[in-house]
């Protein structure tokens, strides 16, 4: 039996910690099984579509509870400093 592809077009507003690449359409998964429980967020059957100027391009196989999701940025935790050399005669 054919299942069916469902387009979802999403608007959402960035916060400047977070990365716009990383943006996706997450389903809530819970899934609970002999000898593991799992809840969590999936991209798991979804597929990004566009991701362009604020909207969200997807297309789902099931219906459920979906949310828009991004990693945030990350603070390097190194830095490099250039120092002149002083010489002393």
């Amino acid at each position: 039996m054919p299942y069916l592809i469902i387009r979802i077009t999403t608007h959402y507003q960035l916060t400047n910690s977070v990365n716009a690449d990383t943006v996706s359409l997450y389903w809530w998964n819970e899934q609970i099984g002999v000898g593991s429980n799992s809840l969590s967020w999936s991209k798991e059957g979804i597929t990004t579509i566009e991701r362009d100027a604020n909207y969200l391009i997807s297309e789902v196989n099931h219906l459920t509870l979906f949310a828009v999701l991004g990693d945030e940025f990350t603070q390097p935790t190194t830095f490099t400093i250039y120092l002149p050399i002083i010489l002393k005669n």
